[in-house]
């Protein structure tokens, strides 16, 4: 399975119109991919409950770098 990790954490405008990344991921990656997210806590709100993100990470909780070297 394919790992895939967005980084968008700018402004809510960036997040918004990234949204739709997620679900030509999926579409594209049939045989299954998984979509890792991470963001700013106040963007959170727009990624929670969507069918195509699997994860959502919160940029101001973790160390990024640490994250990616662990997953991807």
């Amino acid at each position: 399975m394919r790992k895939i990790l967005i980084i968008k954490f700018s402004a809510i405008g960036d997040v918004v119109e990234s949204l739709p990344v997620a679900a030509a991921l999926k579409e594209l990656y049939k045989d299954g991919c998984e979509i890792t997210w991470i963001t700013k806590k106040c963007h959170m709100c727009l990624l929670e409950n969507n069918e195509f993100i699997d994860k959502i990470i919160c940029f101001e909780d973790i160390n990024v770098f640490s994250i990616i070297k662990r997953n991807f």
